[in-house]
């Protein structure tokens, strides 16, 4: 399942999706207006049925992942909708006074930020679910690097919840201003302005 059908949900749905083992795919938008062409450009990517879904609660009961790339304030669904072994990437509330993730969602996940300082003072669903009593800094279990490299463990059990958490980092915005600064170069576009 997909809430949010703008870049960032074009750019990093297809990953998760692609991993998911049930064949239903969903999208869902706030408004609903950009829906039906987003489903068609992910058909086309995926090569599977996408479907736009107005039922959020049906939605999340049987997606194995759930991806959020909104600019929500206020949470998307309900957690405790989701099933057991579920896994949902949270990408898109960017401040501490977002949050595409409700309370419950936080408290009954493991719970993985792409890093702790950025998380600490911009993950609104984080902030928000300690501001409403449901967790302590500390039931953040690290960060995803730290997964990938072996230091901690991700998923401990089949039947665990588990969030990506991700506010971005400075240092992703450098790597793709020099990517598109190269391509604009090699394709003889821009123009240089001295600072």
């Amino acid at each position: 399942v997909i809430f949010g059908a703008g870049a960032q949900a074009g750019r990093n749905w297809p990953q998760s999706a692609r991993c998911a083992r049930s064949a239903g795919r969903r999208c869902s938008t706030r408004t609903g207006v950009r829906d039906r062409e987003f489903c068609q450009r992910m058909e086309a990517e995926l090569g599977v049925e996408v479907r736009a879904s107005r039922d959020v609660q049906s939605a999340i009961e049987h997606a194995e992942i759930i991806c959020t790339a909104t600019n929500a304030a206020t949470s998307l669904f309900n957690g405790e909708w989701l099933q057991p072994g579920a896994h949902v990437n949270a990408i898109g509330a960017y401040t501490a006074h977002m949050r595409e993730l409700d309370a419950a969602t936080v408290a009954r996940s493991r719970i993985f930020v792409d890093h702790h300082p950025a998380a600490q003072t911009e993950a609104g669903d984080i902030l928000l679910a300690i501001a409403d009593g449901a967790i302590a800094y500390d039931h953040v279990a690290g960060e995803l690097g730290d997964v990938l490299t072996g230091k901690i463990p991700g998923r401990q059990r089949e039947d665990e919840i588990t969030v990506f958490k991700s506010v971005g980092l400075a240092m992703q915005d450098a790597v793709t201003v020099a990517r598109v600064y190269a391509r604009a170069r090699e394709a003889g576009m821009g123009h240089e302005v001295a600072l």
